[in-house]
């Protein structure tokens, strides 16, 4: 049968394509190689109480922009996705149905179309094995980055996306770097000593963000913490790189191994 072109390709569509497995395809993904996507349904999104569904980051440049659409027409709409029913938060709270922090800015309550998986909600997938069915479950998404201006979604909770969905799309294949470096948060090694030093100086840092001085960083959730963080370095126009809950947890000082726990 011949090959005619596509715009995306499923898992194993993708895996042949590179003349690899599936396993191999959610590995590239997990380690930052390949951007692999999922198709989000109208009903897949979870809507909060408050109407703080998904908080909507934007680039600096494109801020204004999305605004004035969001303002006069309540959507962001492209032929990848639609993102709508947008609330604006003007409050800094704590959502008590999920114990996710909400920051003031725009939130969304629909999600419609193709997103993009921060790489480490894939590992759960990779490592799941071939008789698991397994669901990814991201708390962050992005919009694909070859496909118009970048927008952020943080704070996401409930949303269950199948294996079955996840595809890679067309331009990834083709200009995939078979040279490329792993890269995943979490994976290197360091001495107690250096973790240790870390989890001394690293809270201190984050002491000097403002919207971060009145949490404790000793009894706040790791998981909390992180992801209030990684939302305010979005909102600034930081780039952080993608960091495992544990690697959180050591530089907290909250590692239960030979980690130096930081005095009080």
């Amino acid at each position: 049968m011949k090959d005619f072109p596509r715009i995306y390709y499923t898992l194993p569509m993708a895996a042949k394509k590179l003349g690899c497995t599936v396993d191999d395809i959610l590995h590239l993904g997990a380690t930052n190689r390949l951007e692999i996507c999922a198709y989000i349904g109208e009903n897949d999104l979870l809507i909060s109480e408050n109407k703080c569904s998904a908080r909507v980051i934007f680039e600096d440049d494109s801020e204004s922009y999305y605004v004035e659409q969001i303002k006069k027409r309540n959507v962001i709409d492209t032929d990848m996705y639609n993102i709508s029913y947008f609330h604006y938060n003007d409050d800094c709270v704590e959502d008590t149905d999920t114990g996710i922090f909400r920051l003031p800015g725009w939130y969304a309550n629909y999600l419609k179309g193709f997103f993009a998986i921060p790489s480490q909600y894939l590992v759960d997938v990779e490592l799941s094995g071939p008789c698991n069915a397994i669901d990814v479950k991201p708390q962050h998404l992005y919009t694909i980055k070859a496909h118009y201006k970048k927008l952020y979604l943080a704070g996401i909770w409930g949303l269950f996306i199948p294996e079955e969905r996840l595809v890679v799309f067309e331009n990834e294949l083709s200009n995939f770097d078979y040279a490329a470096k792993p890269v995943y948060g979490g994976g290197d090694r360091e001495s107690p000593k250096t973790i240790a030093k870390k989890a001394e100086i690293i809270p201190a840092l984050i002491k000097l963000i403002p919207e971060m001085q009145d949490v404790d960083l000793e009894e706040t959730p790791v998981t909390k913490i992180a992801e209030m963080i990684e939302v305010i370095a979005a909102q600034r126009g930081v780039e952080l790189p993608s960091t495992h809950r544990q690697t959180w947890q050591k530089y907290l000082g909250r590692d239960i191994g030979d980690v130096l726990k930081r005095q009080k």
